[in-house]
């Protein structure tokens, strides 16, 4: 299945809400701008202040909590 990304980061473009995104909301929201900063090419400072802007007010214990790293 392919993934719409354009329509993807249309609909998180105004961020989410860490209060009551759903985990699933989560992951998609966390894959959606991973996708738009390699898109963009986003490295250095640049990317630094983009997830700063995407992720202001979560925690590291809302990755932890929401989204795990494949098994190698």
């Amino acid at each position: 299945m392919d993934v719409d990304w354009d329509a993807r980061i249309e609909k998180w473009n105004d961020g989410i809400s860490r209060d009551i995104a759903s985990k699933a909301d989560f992951k998609e929201y966390l894959s959606t701008k991973l996708h738009e900063y390699d898109k963009y090419k986003s490295s250095d400072y640049n990317l630094w202040e983009l997830f700063r802007h995407d992720f202001n007010g979560f925690l590291v214990q809302d990755f932890k909590d929401n989204y795990s790293l494949p098994e190698l």
